[in-house]
């Protein structure tokens, strides 16, 4: 490879003509060193079948021939264990061979003998006998276009022209580095293109193929025009539903692209991702957004909503918005003109337009190509770009809303919930939030699938009556009491039966993969990467949002780790409860929150509760608590204090702490004038009531021991800040155990140099506060 002459790539002038250079070069060294051969495969040819089980298979045939019926069954047990005993042996062997050597072919050894392979072709368990192959890909070929061929009949399919009149700076280069490092992260396994660079080449040799690469994709940037030869697409149809039965409905088209294209896309990502600036409640393709994120930034809202239903009597109505065929409709005009509306760099603008125009496609169903078809709108699914201009193409949909509406919006890509917290003296305005975003899916060339769009009435009182059904257009919307949104069942009762009913019954029938581990005698790591790759991401998708489930619904889900592990002969106490892992996962969702000032589901953070000053003394290592109003709340995404002291019965009782109670108090302190850090330091040092008390100067001392100097904060920001951290203590301790001590009014005390903190001294001294719970009653501020 370093040896190759890439001249006549690096002397093309044209982008097109530097990649067919490029392509000729690569597939020739791929012919002469590596040739195809085709060869045939018998799948009733067993590895593990010896000579000497073939030749008791014959003795058994023989007995059966001359009709002598108690050989045969004899034969017939010892060819079954001979069979059995190989193929463990067989597997143990391979197992242990590729755990060092090769990961990925273990995995698929393993994966193989426990019948839990993933399914790479496309089954038709429906098809006619008389159709053949290359029929059924031009079927799924038509309904792939079928979108479009109402819209865009008689229509040229060129782009007509869009006016940029914004910037037009000279487009930004990558670095070579830049391109080595992303030919060294190349997934190998991937699909190859039409092109037939396969992923693993150019992962292997990407220190001699960075250079001849680094020039095609800054010709293609400098240019702003994208290679011909890889806007031909490869579709493989991948079934929404198993078995698929509609050829129509039940498939999803993925475009196999070249791995060139791919990496020319997000080099280009990588360099104009700031002039794309999506809207902050869309979830799908964005850095710390994800199902998780999307799903707590709604149905938090939801239960905190209902949780003051007692004194505020608020319900919620929610729709679920679905798009019919959302990618596939994007057209073209209106992207660019929303691209051009967003400022983006012109060339940039100019590279997405030539990435659009000229498209063609061609299913392959398992290896037979259907015609080719030129595609008049939508973005490639399968293409790196493509779900940043999906993003980009329904950002403004929101927009379309009058903010009287009072109705708020999240979406993950296409995906979009609508939701409306109603209160007692106001009504639900979604029908009329409906009918804006129908009237902006027709002018954006799109369509709302009524059958498919659902909505959800969430109330606890009677006080508010039921908004009457939806519509788009003539067609009702069907109202239910339970939905999945992005994997995860909801119930208009906010209880998580239905979720964990669903989990556990998918997660338990998996349990004959490690059934089939156990059987075939493989070693119990064997079954348990099995378990946690295979049944345990069941149990645990999207855990932040329902982690905080009552006790009977946390046991449902422990017990089949248990059935899990209890199958492989194991301890239960081998892996940690998923309780635990759910915790952890849970606060690394928080971390995401509390490193991103611009997160969204920080909207549903809690506020602490401020209602009596206590000054006691706060260890900093505490977390802080956060109540709620009713059960239901308490399963929710955040918690309430019953969580982490214990309390409560089997049955109601949250089984685990969720978000807002992991949440560590410095994270917390985000508004305050010292560093969080710094001031636990200066609260746990003035609390030395000795020192304080024999040192009138005990403050200045205390800022000197952090370096701090005294102009640095003022007492009242102190005082504040002793009082909001220490609020949360309160809510832990009895009535009994509340009370200030002298320590405490002592730090206030030398603290008080300004008027606001000596009238916040005065009203604890003089309130009944002080009547209550001051210990002491000689003492005296």
């Amino acid at each position: 490879m370093a040896s190759e002459d890439w001249t006549t790539v690096y002397s093309a002038l044209d982008v097109d003509e530097k990649v067919s250079a490029y392509n000729s070069i690569i597939i020739r060294m791929l012919d002469e060193f590596l040739p195809e051969k085709t060869i045939r495969v018998h799948h009733s040819d067993k590895p593990w079948i010896t000579g000497n089980i073939k030749m008791q298979i014959k003795a058994r045939q023989k007995a059966f021939s001359r009709g002598d019926q108690s050989r045969y069954k004899q034969l017939c047990e010892k060819v079954a264990n001979l069979i059995a005993k190989a193929k463990a042996t067989y597997y143990r062997s391979k197992a242990s061979e590729f755990r060092t050597s090769n990961q990925s072919k273990w995995y698929n050894c393993i994966y193989s003998l426990v019948n839990a392979e993933n399914t790479t072709q496309t089954q038709f368990p429906h098809r006619p006998e008389n159709l053949d192959l290359s029929d059924l890909a031009e079927k799924l070929q038509k309904a792939f276009t079928k979108p479009w061929s109402d819209r865009y009949t008689n229509v040229a399919f060129e782009i007509p022209e869009v006016n940029h009149p914004h910037k037009n700076n000279k487009p930004p280069l990558p670095s070579i580095g830049q391109v080595k490092a992303v030919l060294k992260h190349l997934n190998p396994r991937k699909a190859t293109g039409i092109d037939k660079v396969p992923a693993w080449m150019l992962k292997q040799y990407h220190e001699d193929l960075a250079p001849v690469v680094y020039d095609i994709v800054c010709c293609s940037i400098s240019q702003c025009c994208y290679p011909s030869l890889y806007k031909h697409a490869l579709i493989s149809p991948v079934p929404k539903v198993q078995p698929p039965r509609d050829i129509n409905n039940d498939f999803r088209q993925i475009s196999v692209l070249p791995h060139l294209a791919k990496i020319l896309e997000k080099i280009q990502l990588q360099l104009n991702i700031e002039d794309l600036k999506i809207k902050n409640n869309q979830h799908a393709f964005t850095q710390h957004r994800s199902t998780v994120s999307a799903l707590i930034s709604t149905t938090q809202t939801w239960f905190n909503a209902t949780d003051c239903s007692k004194t505020g009597k608020m319900g919620v109505h929610a729709a679920f918005i679905d798009f019919r065929k959302a990618f596939d409709l994007v057209d073209h005009n209106i992207l660019l003109n929303k691209l051009a509306a967003m400022n983006i760099n012109k060339p940039f603008w100019l590279w997405i337009k030539s990435f659009l125009s000229g498209r063609v496609q061609q299913v392959n169903l398992n290896g037979t190509l259907s015609s080719i078809v030129t595609c008049p709108a939508g973005v490639p699914q399968g293409s790196v770009i493509s779900p940043i201009l999906f993003n980009t193409y329904i950002d403004d949909l929101e927009d379309a809303l009058p903010e009287q509406l009072k109705v708020s919006t999240n979406k993950y890509a296409d995906d979009c919930t609508q939701h409306q917290i109603v209160s007692v003296d106001s009504n639900s305005n979604l029908q009329q939030s409906i009918n804006e975003v129908n009237n902006w899916a027709v002018l954006n060339k799109m369509a709302i699938n009524a059958k498919k769009t659902k909505d959800m009435w969430i109330s606890f009182t009677d006080a508010i009556p039921e908004p009457p059904r939806l519509r788009i257009g003539n067609e009702l919307i069907e109202r239910v009491n339970a939905f999945k949104l992005l994997g995860v069942s909801f119930q208009n009762n906010l209880k998580w039966n239905a979720h964990v009913e669903e989990i556990t019954r998918k997660a338990n029938k998996r349990l004959y993969h490690l059934r089939e581990c156990r059987k075939s005698q493989l070693p119990a790591e064997v079954g348990i990467i099995t378990y946690q790759s295979k049944i345990r991401p069941i149990l645990e998708y999207a855990s932040p949002v329902w982690a905080g489930l009552p006790n009977y619904l946390r046991d449902e889900i422990e017990r089949v780790q248990s059935r899990s592990l209890r199958i492989l002969g194991l301890e239960k106490d081998y892996l940690p409860p998923l309780n635990e892992r759910r915790e952890e996962a849970t606060s690394r969702e928080v971390d995401r929150f509390m490193n991103d000032p611009h997160h969204p589901c920080r909207s549903v953070l809690p506020k602490l509760i401020n209602n009596q000053y206590n000054l006691r003394k706060i260890d900093r290592n505490r977390n802080i608590s956060f109540f709620s109003g009713t059960e239901r709340h308490k399963h929710s995404f955040s918690d309430d204090s019953n969580a982490q002291q214990g309390q409560g019965s089997s049955e109601d009782s949250n089984g685990g702490r969720t978000l807002f109670a992991i949440i560590p108090q410095q994270q917390l302190a985000e508004g305050a004038t010292l560093d969080p850090n710094t001031i636990n330091t200066l609260l746990n040092i003035a609390n030395d009531q000795e020192k304080l008390s024999t040192n009138p100067q005990a403050l200045q001392n205390i800022l000197g021991q952090i370096g701090l100097q005294p102009n640095q904060i003022t007492p009242q920001q102190l005082i504040s800040q002793m009082i909001s951290t220490s609020t949360a203590e309160q809510a832990s301790m009895t009535q009994e155990q509340h009370y200030v001590t002298q320590a405490d009014m002592t730090v206030v005390g030398h603290l008080a140099t300004s008027t606001a903190a000596t009238e916040l001294i005065n009203q604890v001294s003089s309130t009944s506060i002080q009547d209550q719970y001051v210990q002491q009653p000689d003492y005296q501020v």
